[in-house]
């Protein structure tokens, strides 16, 4: 293996007592579509409330569009709004979900706790927990260190704080009603 190609794969500067790291001087930067590093609850909140956003504008078209499908004569509108806004759909999901691998990281936990999401009852909780618990780390952690919010993060994690509960609390009346209609 090249000098060059091992340097691409050096996850040394995310060790713990990295005196980069720690000073501050070069701390880790913080790319969107990537689950590496650590992101704090205010960059969560605020990430969330985008991505719900985004999935609100993508999914509008979608479901007019599919009111107005009919199989026995498929319209070019209609079918062009789906080739659009379904694969748009799939950006929000990816960074909502880049976001969470960040917020468990944040809390020194592996990313693949974010499957406890799909136990009904238990991914609710988990959900509300990771979403909200302040990190006891503001250093380095094995996953790198803290990569600090922006105002803007700031301002927007608390509609991003209302719309976690909101969702939250509508999947939960959502389960409640398919458990009583069982």
């Amino acid at each position: 293996m090249s000098a060059a190609r091992s340097d691409v794969f050096d996850r040394g500067m995310y060790r713990t007592g990295n005196t980069a790291l720690t000073n501050g001087s070069a701390g880790p930067k913080d790319n969107l579509f990537s689950a590496e590093g650590r992101i704090g609850v205010q960059s969560f909140c605020a990430r969330y409330f985008v991505c719900l956003l985004a999935m609100v504008v993508c999914l509008v078209p979608l479901v007019v569009a599919a009111h107005g499908f009919h199989l026995d004569k498929p319209s070019m509108h209609c079918i062009g709004v789906f080739v659009v806004f379904g694969p748009l759909l799939m950006v929000p999901l990816y960074v909502l979900t880049v976001s969470a691998i960040k917020r468990l990281h944040d809390l020194n936990h592996s990313g693949l706790l974010l499957t406890l999401n799909a136990v009904p009852v238990v991914g609710i909780v988990w959900a509300m927990y990771s979403s909200f618990h302040r990190s006891k780390e503001d250093s380095v952690n094995k996953y790198g260190a803290m990569i600090p919010s922006s105002q803007f993060e700031a301002v927007l994690s608390k509609f991003g704080g209302f719309a976690i509960v909101g969702v939250t609390s509508f999947v939960v009346a959502l389960l409640t009603q398919v458990v009583l209609l069982l």
